[in-house]
């Protein structure tokens, strides 16, 4: 504390008191200065409890990282199947989703997908296990082949770890949703994400109708036939 108030009265007081005397053109009274000297002592365990609570907060954020997992998802890329796995009842979604860790490493368990329509209902996908290798085709035309290594729930079986990233697949079948109504009344996708430790993270892309861009490159994604 003492270290804090001799810097308050050398500074920023000093400063302001000469500056005063300047204008006045002659010295100020002791009693300035005595005043000046004691409204910094008051000061001074203010500017010591900020000063530690910064450094408690900094410390904080440090500890977070290394002991708690921050995992967050993006969905670069979902689209319809076009191949057999649709049916006039039910409709198949193949999606692109990368998911981050700023904080402790923790592998991710649990994938899920919820589809918002336009008239306020909500779908919920069922996770399909991707086989080793599955040639699809989408809307527009363009063809990849699914591999099972490159499902992204196999890829987080392993802890994700601090900032690491993991790319890869998930297929979703929506029961009771053909793909017309599909087409017709998505409004949005939301994946939830749940790690081993039982935390949650959620992301959500709307629909893109065109299907799937061709010239679009995805690290870490191995899509070749």
């Amino acid at each position: 504390m003492l270290t804090d108030w001799i810097s308050l009265v050398s500074g920023v007081a000093s400063v302001v008191l000469s500056s005063m005397g300047a204008i006045r053109k002659k010295p100020l009274p002791q009693w300035a200065w005595w005043t000046a000297a004691a409204i910094c002592f008051l000061l001074a365990p203010a500017r010591i409890w900020t000063t530690e609570h910064r450094r408690a907060n900094r410390l904080q954020v440090i500890l977070d990282q290394q002991v708690n997992p921050q995992l967050a998802c993006t969905i670069d890329q979902i689209s319809q199947s076009a191949s057999g796995q649709n049916s006039q009842a039910n409709s198949v979604l193949i999606s692109i989703v990368t998911l981050r860790n700023t904080g402790a490493p923790s592998a991710a368990d649990s994938y899920s997908l919820r589809v918002k329509l336009l008239d306020g209902s909500e779908v919920s996908g069922l996770l399909l296990t991707i086989p080793e290798r599955l040639p699809i085709t989408y809307p527009n035309g363009f063809t990849r082949t699914l591999k099972s290594d490159q499902a992204l729930y196999n890829k987080t079986v392993t802890p994700v770890g601090h900032n690491e990233i993991r790319r890869g697949f998930l297929m979703f079948q929506l029961t009771g949703l053909s793909p017309a109504r599909l087409s017709a009344a998505v409004k949005s996708y939301d994946l939830y994400v749940k790690d081993i430790t039982g935390r949650d993270t959620s992301c959500t892309r709307m629909p893109d109708q065109s299907g799937p861009k061709t010239n679009l490159s995805f690290p870490g994604l191995d899509d070749s036939d």
